[in-house]
């Protein structure tokens, strides 16, 4: 992987309360690559992601990113360090418009400029939202909530963009438009560090893949090679 990486999880525990859900965690995002984390529900995926947004405090081991000892930071010092996260199950605000979900996104914005720009990139890269600009988000189809979830995460144009799930519940024609938006995300230069069930989408797009089981990495290696091995297919991916 990159020599110079964005994001190191270095010997990483983490969990709730006294329960360890994942330990001894090690992997790398570097600076323009897809890394994908795979897994079935329940292995401690989203709890990785917690805890490098600073909604988790690792219980040992520690979080870098650019650089810095971020272990422990809260999440809105995380987040103002370039950091965007779309959670599982999107958790837009659904009485609020697409552009008002998308200005609670742009805090980090400092200029009415830079908002203007991002914004048309975002329509861009969605013009299903462009055309949704003035609906309350919670008329949307699940597959537009789910656009609107990855802009809201990435109109502030973070270095690291985090996705949880991003293809859960959705068409395949769906999930595969989002894969092309995703691969055009991080020709712009953005890093992404993505959690999926869906191995196929997933490893089609990463440069490198971990499998994560009962808390630890079971297997990695670059997404293509994950692809070729029949024994990592069957037994953890769930395709043939």
């Amino acid at each position: 992987m990159n020599s110079d990486p964005l994001l190191q999880l270095i010997s990483l525990a983490s969990g709730y309360g006294k329960k360890i859900i994942v330990r001894d965690i090690s992997l790398h995002v570097g600076r323009g690559e897809i890394v994908t984390l795979l897994g079935s529900n329940g292995v401690g995926k989203s709890t990785i992601l917690r805890t490098i947004t600073g909604q988790i405090r690792p219980q040992s081991g520690r979080l870098r990113y650019i650089g810095r000892d971020i272990s422990g930071l809260p999440p809105h010092q995380i987040a103002s360090m370039g950091v965007g996260y779309s959670p599982e199950g999107r958790r837009i605000f659904g009485n609020l418009t697409v552009y008002e979900n998308l200005v609670v996104g742009a805090y980090r914005l400092t200029s009415k400029q830079s908002f203007q720009d991002n914004l048309n990139w975002m329509y861009t890269l969605f013009p299903r939202l462009k055309e949704r600009n003035a609906q309350e988000a919670e008329t949307l189809s699940g597959g537009e909530q789910q656009m609107l979830a990855i802009a809201r995460a990435l109109i502030s144009r973070p270095h690291l963009l985090l996705l949880d799930e991003p293809s859960l519940g959705l068409a395949p024609v769906v999930v595969q438009r989002i894969a092309e938006t995703l691969l055009q995300i991080n020709q712009t230069g953005v890093s992404i560090f993505l959690v999926e069930q869906n191995a196929n989408m997933a490893l089609e797009i990463s440069h490198y893949a971990l499998v994560l089981d009962n808390g630890r990495i079971v297997h990695e290696g670059s997404a293509k090679q994950l692809l070729e091995d029949p024994q990592i297919a069957d037994i953890y991916l769930g395709f043939d």
